[in-house]
């Protein structure tokens, strides 16, 4: 065997560019344009170097099932451009590099605004972690709040049918040296991290999923069978909603299941670090902040306090080689040389 084991699911241990062209390749051969394909590599495997294998190459198996209904543009279309607001369509593109460029997009325009908010519909598939982008818009001095609808997977509080999607949220706060970086999803676990657990054979605490009737369950199958459950109950229901919302009939996108047909929808609100006050006085204050919360004292004192995106920041910087598991290798594998 040319892998090793971790727990019971064998694996092998890649270099970073050796995904990135596995994934890269996997990506044309669908077909994507090489630009998108591009992109959506260099974005997957970031997801596995910040440790979120869910939203990383085992993606490339869920995009290839898809391949007939991307379109072949490699540029988004303006629908709306106005002072302070911009709307994309994503011509079918995979949502990773549509999503990209809509950021750049709306980013170049801060040059002349202190804040920008933007959607993006018609796009096909996962977006991607958005984590990953709130973090390059923070290196850029760019405050970001993003979040994105899926497909219904989760059921409003005190209900057992699925309307809602795991709607996540990211937001980014630069600073130096640390800045800030949240990415939840309003359901109780990601799609890509249940996945992930019905692939290695582990079972789910209570309150993540439940059966069709409507029952407690803790084995992951019950996120397809039955339906997902939202986080904080009526709290994560409401935030998911509000994503829905903004995300749905806001921009024209999908909204439930038939309240609105058509794709899933982005939305975003960009700010200049520099919109209310200095950036060096934002900056200060928010390093403050930091200093505070690292002080404690912890709970368990071999347990240090880390403010939200410090493990996944370290994780890309430093990250080199990570685990595939080899049944997932095998089978990019196979669609690269398909």
């Amino acid at each position: 065997m040319n892998g090793m084991s971790v727990g019971n699911v064998d694996s092998k241990r890649v270099g970073v560019d050796e995904a990135r062209s596995l994934a890269r390749e996997v990506l044309e051969r669908i077909p994507l344009p090489r630009r998108d394909a591009e992109f959506a590599a260099a974005h997957l495997i970031s997801a596995e170097l910040r440790g979120y294998p869910g939203h990383g190459l085992q993606r490339l198996l869920v995009i290839a099932s898809m391949s007939d209904e991307f379109g072949r543009s490699d540029h988004n279309r303006p629908i709306i451009i106005k002072p302070g607001f911009a709307l994309f369509d994503g011509q079918r593109r995979l949502g990773i590099p549509a999503i990209q460029d809509a950021l750049a997009e709306a980013s170049e325009r801060l040059d002349d605004l202190a804040t920008i908010a933007f959607g993006v519909q018609g796009y096909v598939g996962t977006t991607g972690s958005l984590g990953i982008y709130a973090s390059q818009l923070s290196q850029r001095g760019v405050i970001s709040i993003l979040m994105c609808t899926s497909e219904a997977s989760v059921a409003p509080h005190g209900s057992r049918r699925a309307v809602l999607g795991t709607n996540p949220i990211a937001i980014g706060f630069p600073g130096s040296p640390t800045s800030f970086c949240s990415d939840i999803a309003t359901a109780a676990w990601s799609w890509g991290a249940i996945k992930r657990a019905a692939a290695t054979g582990k079972t789910l605490p209570l309150g993540v999923v439940q059966t069709l009737d409507g029952m407690p369950s803790t084995d992951p199958n019950d996120a397809e069978k039955g339906s997902q459950l939202p986080t904080g109950g009526h709290k994560g229901y409401a935030l998911g909603l509000a994503v829905e919302l903004l995300c749905g009939p806001l921009i024209g996108a999908k909204a439930g299941r038939n309240a609105v047909s058509g794709t899933h929808g982005f939305f975003g609100v960009l700010v200049r670090v520099d919109a209310a006050r200095s950036a060096i006085a934002s900056n200060a204050d928010a390093q403050a902040l930091f200093g505070e919360i690292r002080a404690g004292p912890p709970t368990d004192p071999d347990i240090p306090i880390r403010i939200p995106g410090e493990s996944a920041q370290l994780g890309e910087q430093t990250t080199r080689h990570f685990d595939v598991p080899q049944d997932l290798f095998d089978k990019l594998q196979e669609l690269r040389k398909s």
